[in-house]
């Protein structure tokens, strides 16, 4: 059974489709005016679709990579493909996008990222880790970043480090040659640090940005650990 998908459901028509606030009672003055106005709409509404296509080509994705690893975990005739799974997954689907580096990276996402499918499913995730403090919420995710982002990210192999480049991202707006940047250059090495309590850096500008990122995200937490620097 599909999973049917509905991530605005609880959002208003103007935050939906980018109509200007109390569109319906403005008062056209003048020909400029009608100009600037429909030029908004138009570059909302465009904003708003590029925004709506990466939500659920991220989330088809996210279903792609589910049903990828219950059929190796569960198919009836997973033995007859085993490693070549995804190559004969390629030639019998045979549409254009879809391919093994598609494939393997919805399967990673699914593996990785488990609190999209309780989202997805309205379900309580049965574990909770030692680092669930600084997991970042399936909306999050799923509405800012596009699953490019989400493909160079998955390439960090910390778990904390991910979620400082997936709030960062989000905040900082960054492209993804940026956010690629970024990752090449270790911009996350004092978070890492922070993860082991090894603290070895001299740039205090740097700690202290790191050191903020965590108040954001769980206040409490981060001053336990303040004690101990």
């Amino acid at each position: 059974k599909v999973m049917k998908i509905d991530i605005q459901q609880n959002q208003g028509f103007e935050y939906l489709y980018g109509l200007p606030i109390d569109w319906d009672k403005k008062q056209m003055l003048s020909f400029g005016e009608l100009t600037e106005t429909i030029l908004q709409i138009h570059s909302e509404a465009k904003s708003s679709a590029i925004r709506a296509v990466n939500r659920y080509a991220t989330i088809r994705n996210y279903i792609i990579g589910f049903y990828i690893v219950e059929y190796e975990q569960k198919g009836n005739d997973r033995a007859v493909y085993g490693d070549r799974l995804l190559k004969r997954l390629v030639e019998s689907i045979d549409v254009r996008g879809i391919n093994e580096t598609l494939l393997k990276n919805c399967r990673r996402f699914y593996v990785l990222y488990p609190q999209i499918k309780y989202f997805l499913t309205r379900e309580k995730s049965p574990t909770i880790s030692d680092f669930s403090e600084f997991e970042s919420s399936a909306i999050d995710i799923v509405a800012n970043l596009s699953f490019s982002h989400i493909v160079e990210i998955m390439t960090v192999e910390d778990s904390l480090a991910r979620v400082f480049y997936e709030t960062e991202c989000s905040k900082c707006c960054w492209s993804v040659k940026e956010l690629r940047r970024q990752i090449s250059t270790n911009l996350c090495n004092v978070l890492i640090e922070l993860k082991n309590n090894e603290f070895k850096h001299s740039d205090l500008s740097q700690l202290n940005a790191y050191v903020s990122y965590f108040k954001r995200k769980r206040n409490d937490l981060i001053q336990n650990n303040w004690r101990n620097f």
